[in-house]
């Protein structure tokens, strides 16, 4: 029943492709040439979106700047739909699902149809977006790589878009002090290179470009952006004042303690998911499309048992609620300031019910995919 409804959701999304308008896509593209053409990355052309993204993140469209639109349209939809699958297997493996082959692969299948149905996998795709290569590169450094190689890819991830290094509070809750290290070598080599290729741009944007928001302009404040600044935003009509660093800082400190103590309880992806939750919270801008990690949230949420919530959030996902809201961010009612933070107060609810649960020891389970199925089934039965 779960496949058949997920592949309907499924249709429903993909019926019409070809209204996909690859809009980031193409700023990637003209990231890549401006390297080539040895202009401006950073600068502002007409019909494009200004290029924010790191000097490095540009070094690494350059082959979709030689391909040019078309070509790296099918090359991105095909390798954002590769690590779609890596995130999806990878996620599974970890959750210490238990039961028959048939079962399991019942379970991928379903999960793998049902994500490509949601809100941000789908827009992903629309956009041309890096989200789900950078989600992929980030859980294999976690969870597959060898143990001599961990936190590489991630320092990779992070050079290409700041937000993934968020994710090296995992291995410092965890005391992994080498991969911590790893990836903090690996994401400085990435600015190194930048700054050694493109100068001028690293300069620009390394010494007070990366922060101003202004770039964004009034996107920043639209019901697209779910994160915990835009919801202060718009609900104190200006600035964030100091509700959004407050929240912040509490959100970071949550998901600190509650990855510590899912590592602990042995739930990896579990403690790997609230660290996404939580950087999907603080950072600055959080578009709809950014938040392909729920798929590993509903894997954590369904072999919680919470099957009913996962559900409830697949249909937000679904049917994105802050996109029926219109007029001004600025001046929206109180129904309207609710619809406009779905995924923000969907992300405090998933932090706080986690961080309760693992509290009392409810929930945890064992994740070590290297042990076999028999043996964790056996464990359940004793």
């Amino acid at each position: 029943m779960v496949c058949l409804v997920a592949l309907g959701l499924a249709w429903v999304r993909w019926i019409d492709p070809t209204t996909w308008n690859v809009v980031d896509l193409v700023d990637f593209v003209k990231g890549g040439r401006s390297v080539l053409d040895g202009t401006d990355i950073y600068g502002v052309y007409a019909g494009i979106l200004p290029f924010n993204y790191p000097p490095f993140g540009a070094l690494a469209c350059i082959p979709l700047g030689l391909l040019g639109v078309g070509a790296s349209t099918w090359l991105m939809t095909a390798l954002s739909l590769a690590s779609y699958i890596v995130i999806v297997r990878v996620s599974l493996a970890r959750s210490g699902w238990v039961g028959s082959r048939t079962t399991q692969w019942c379970w991928n299948g379903a999960i793998l149809v049902l994500g490509l149905a949601l809100e941000p996998t789908q827009r992903t795709l629309i956009y041309g977006q890096v989200n789900l290569v950078l989600a992929a590169l980030v859980l294999l450094d976690l969870f597959v790589v060898p143990r001599w190689a961990k936190g590489v890819l991630l320092g990779v991830a992070a050079g290409i878009k700041i937000t993934p290094a968020f994710f090296g509070l995992y291995y410092l809750v965890k005391r992994d002090w080498a991969s911590a290290a790893r990836s903090l070598a690996s994401g400085a080599t990435t600015v190194a290179i930048g700054w050694i290729v493109l100068p001028s741009a690293s300069g620009d944007y390394w010494l007070g470009g990366m922060d101003k928001l202004s770039r964004f302009g009034t996107d920043a404040l639209q019901p697209a952006n779910q994160s915990l600044r835009a919801v202060w935003v718009r609900l104190l009509g200006g600035a964030p004042g100091l509700g959004y660093p407050v929240c912040a800082v509490v959100v970071v400190v949550v998901a600190a303690v509650a990855c510590h103590r899912l590592v602990a309880a042995g739930d990896d992806l579990a403690a790997v998911t609230v660290v996404a939750v939580g950087s999907l919270l603080v950072s600055p801008i959080s578009w709809t499309h950014h938040w392909v990690w729920v798929v590993p949230v509903l894997v954590v949420m369904a072999r919680r048992g919470l099957r009913v919530w996962a559900v409830l959030v697949c249909l937000m996902m679904f049917v994105p609620p802050m996109w029926a809201v219109t007029g001004d961010p600025l001046r929206l009612s109180l129904p309207d300031q609710v619809l406009t933070s779905a995924y923000v107060l969907m992300g405090v609810a998933y932090l706080t019910w986690i961080t309760w649960t693992v509290r009392r020891g409810v929930g945890a389970v064992a994740t070590d995919s290297r042990q076999p199925v028999a043996q964790l089934a056996d464990a359940r039965r004793c």
